[in-house]
């Protein structure tokens, strides 16, 4: 095991169960430039934010009695766990599941047909009963359990023919970031965590950054508390020469009900996992 992930380890099962009082809206916008060590408290709630899925692919979600799930670009399935058998979302009676009619549909075109609206691959969220995707106009898409009702909830990002949108559910919001640097990566720039309520009514900022080639990665929610870490683009002079590589810069906490954040672990974490017990 990498050094840095047992501290990780360590100092988070170290750390005291505390309270908290809970300010959900108004909350100023954090700059981790400027941020102080924190704090890590794990106030445990009942939600599942499905935090050891991670990674950059987000194909799969688990819901009630199994998993949803992108097949190929084209429909959106379910995995039944008493069945042990996968079927397309929809609940249109005798549906062949074979065109763009069919209520699993999200793909970009069969055979030679090409929708305006699609739905990226690789990013099936389910919160609440709810399935969650993106289209590729930058919204944030609702979705029922059986592909009948799609509902925008909000525009959250600006789809240029790639993404690496990421989200984390929590308290009816959804935090989104983009673990994606930029095509230029030595230019300075500002990586945020922005809030959205589901209800669409809020938009908030919640924390920003910036540095040369800055990301936000690996973003999970823990508890009350939404862990990430933060990757800037370092150089490295040596012989004349300049060397650019991608370094971290510790991992970062945001308590999503008080709204206070700062750095947990001043050490280049790159990757982790929290057992808040």
């Amino acid at each position: 095991m990498n050094r840095y992930v047992r501290i990780v380890v360590v100092l988070l099962l170290i750390c005291t169960l505390t309270g908290c009082a809970k300010e959900k809206k108004n909350k100023e916008t954090i700059n981790l430039n400027e941020s102080n060590m924190i704090d890590i408290n794990l106030i445990s709630k009942q939600e599942d934010t499905q935090s050891y899925w991670g990674g950059i692919v987000h194909n799969f979600a688990r819901g009630e009695g199994g998993y949803y799930y992108q097949s190929n670009s084209e429909f959106l399935m379910f995995f039944d766990y008493e069945q042990k058998d996968s079927y397309p979302v929809c609940g249109i009676p005798d549906c062949a599941h074979n065109s763009n009619s069919c209520n699993a549909y999200i793909g970009h075109g069969i055979g030679k047909e090409q929708l305006e609206t699609y739905y990226l691959i690789q990013t099936v969220y389910y919160y609440k009963g709810y399935i969650y995707l993106l289209d590729n106009n930058g919204n944030l898409v609702r979705v029922t359990p059986d592909g009948s009702r799609r509902e925008i909830v909000a525009n959250v990002y600006v789809y240029e023919g790639r993404t690496g949108i990421s989200l984390v559910f929590y308290d009816d919001s959804v935090y989104v970031y983009d673990r994606n640097p930029d095509d230029d990566r030595k230019k300075e720039r500002t990586a945020t965590i922005t809030r959205y309520s589901l209800d669409g009514k809020e938009k908030e900022v919640a924390v920003e950054y910036r540095g040369i080639g800055t990301v936000i990665a690996n973003a999970n929610a823990y508890g009350n508390q939404l862990f990430f870490s933060i990757s800037n683009l370092n150089v490295k002079e040596e012989d004349g020469k300049s060397e650019y590589y991608q370094g971290y810069d510790g991992l970062y906490v945001y308590n999503m009900d008080t709204g206070k954040c700062g750095k947990a672990i001043d050490k280049p974490i790159t990757d982790y996992c929290v057992d808040s017990e």
